[in-house]
């Protein structure tokens, strides 16, 4: 193989972590794409594996806004979330409720988390390649710190278009880049599934209608949550 530049600040991203790229047809998809590699990675954690604390990076506000109902909906029972944006909870809150397992996921821009002193993690998901080495590293130096056994996970999420570039800053920085699949959701194995089915009216019967509903309502409708959750004769959990 041709020879690797490795810049000083690659040092910064643990051995061991797993850097992975999900290609995808358009900008639209690639929400969508990491939501479900988000559910996937979350079920695939056994139960004696440590809380999982996952951070999502968007590349703006806006972004970050679009995202939050979709990854909401990735997440169940004792999963939560939590937003790092400027009308969002106090930030220095935020930190504390995530560092303390209160939630799972964290949903910022990295304009959000420049100056702050935030907790190892177990999942990083970038809905947009870093533009920098420097961005990769600060997003990626996250995971696998002490405080996590077992391999830190890395995801970018490029259009074809934008996986040259993914590709080089991997070589440069001397990362090996695994491509994944967009999981597919076989409908009959969620309702079907191992686990009994939940009760009517449980919270677990709404987590479950509203994320069958978020892989299979006509985009549309789904634009509307409130469409969603009427559809299932549910109230908002919220």
């Amino acid at each position: 193989g041709g020879s690797r530049v490795s810049l000083s600040g690659a040092a910064n991203i643990p051995a061991g972590t797993r850097h992975r790229v999900v290609v995808v047809d358009d900008e639209d998809t690639k929400l969508l794409a990491v939501a479900r590699l988000l559910r996937q990675d979350l079920k695939e954690r056994g139960p004696d594996a440590p809380p999982a604390r996952v951070m999502v990076y968007a590349q703006n506000e806006d972004t970050a806004r679009r995202a939050a109902p979709a990854l909401r909906k990735s997440l169940w029972g004792e999963h939560k979330m939590t937003a790092l944006l400027p009308d969002g909870k106090e930030p220095l809150l935020a930190l504390q409720a995530f560092r303390d397992n209160k939630t799972t996921l964290m949903l910022a821009t990295p304009h959000h988390c420049r100056g702050l002193d935030l907790p190892a993690v177990s999942h990083v998901y970038n809905l947009e390649p870093p533009r920098s080495h420097s961005g990769y590293i600060h997003q990626a130096g996250r995971t696998n710190r002490v405080g996590f056994e077992g391999e830190g996970i890395v995801t970018t999420a490029v259009t074809r278009s934008e996986l040259p570039a993914l590709e080089r800053l991997s070589t440069e920085l001397g990362i090996r880049l695994e491509e994944v699949p967009v999981p597919s959701i076989d409908f009959k194995q969620m309702i079907l599934g191992e686990s009994p089915a939940p009760q009517e009216g449980s919270d677990a019967a709404e987590a479950e209608s509203s994320r069958i509903a978020a892989d299979y309502l006509p985009e549309d409708l789904i634009k509307n949550l409130d469409d969603v959750y009427n559809l299932f004769n549910l109230e908002d959990p919220e």
